[in-house]
Order: structure tokens, then C-alpha cells, then sequence
């Protein structure tokens, strides 16, 4: 019995240990995906094969708001803590990614526009030098150069209906 415990105190400490090691950095020929976890809305990155990147989507949503609309269910905990942003998170995430000398994304894709995909103003986001607040996407891209913002129907935004013109009729 005693063998079996040290056994099985040895395989787990054995993982803690290769889960400690840090992922291989990336290779041509390869593709890299990383799920940022922010707790406050999606976040993807990709290393493609040819060395480019895409991240896909960069959410920041109010939390506290979203408990109190649609309580009992309940928003994800923030991650790491609620000290940060969703987008220096990011932005922390892909500086050690990268590194600072190749800090820049290729192409950021919004895949719609909901404030958990790109972000959402509350009283406590900051303002740019430029003007506008910082939330998600826009604070992702405040901090990182973005070469190229894919999304859906730019320049009209009327896919699938042009919400500007279009009536809806609820049924009773």
C-alpha cells in the first residue's frame, strides 16, 4: 500500500514538473493557436504556417453588469485577477509570445460584434491619447500595431439585414 502512495506521489509530481516547462516556440511549417483567457470575453492568436499571425476576436465585457441581467447564471472569473484589463492581459500575453521586437499582429478578425468579441465600455476604462476609450480591441490595438482588421460586410454592415432600415415585427 505504501509503494502504491510514493508511486503515485512520484507520477504526480512528475506532471506538475513537465507541465512547469514552457511550450516550444514556434517553427515554420507549423501552426500555433493560443486561447487567451481573460475571463472577460474570447481572445485567440495564431502563429500560421508562414510565420504570419491572426488573432481572432478581443473581448472585454462588464462582468458585474452581466450577473446582475442574467442572474443565476453568472460570468466566468476574471483571469489572472480583476486588477487587469482584458486588453493588457493581451497584450502581456503576446509581448511574451512574440517578444517586444516583433510585437505587431497581421491580421485581427472580428467575427461579430458583440462587446464579449471586442469589447465594451464601462466607467472604468481608460481614454487614448487619441480620444476614444479602451476596451478589448481598441486597447489591444492602442498597445500593438494591427496591420490589417478583417470583420463582417465593412463597409455597409447590412449582413444579414440592415439593422438601420429593417422593422422587426415580434409575434404575440
Amino acid at each position: 500500500m505504501r509503494k502504491s502512495i510514493l508511486f503515485l506521489f512520484a507520477i504526480v509530481c512528475a506532471a506538475f514538473m513537465a507541465a512547469q516547462e514552457q511550450l516550444p516556440k514556434w517553427e515554420k511549417g507549423y501552426l500555433d493557436i493560443h486561447h487567451i483567457n481573460t475571463g472577460r470575453g474570447s481572445c485567440a492568436f495564431l502563429i500560421l504556417p508562414d510565420g504570419t499571425n491572426m488573432m481572432i476576436d478581443a473581448g472585454d465585457f462588464d462582468n458585474e453588469a452581466f450577473d446582475a441581467k442574467y442572474a443565476p447564471m453568472f460570468a466566468p472569473q476574471v483571469f489572472p485577477n480583476s486588477s487587469y484589463t482584458a486588453g493588457s492581459s493581451i497584450i502581456n500575453y503576446l509581448t511574451n509570445v512574440l517578444g517586444r521586437d516583433k510585437l505587431s499582429i497581421d491580421y485581427f478578425l472580428l467575427t461579430h460584434f458583440h462587446s464579449d468579441h471586442y469589447g465594451s465600455v464601462r466607467s472604468v476604462s481608460g481614454t487614448s491619447e487619441n480620444g476614444y476609450r479602451l476596451t478589448g480591441l481598441t486597447e489591444v490595438g492602442d498597445g500593438i500595431p494591427i496591420k490589417t482588421y478583417v470583420d463582417r460586410d465593412y463597409p455597409d454592415y447590412n449582413f444579414p439585414i440592415d439593422l438601420r432600415n429593417n422593422v422587426f415585427k415580434f409575434r404575440k
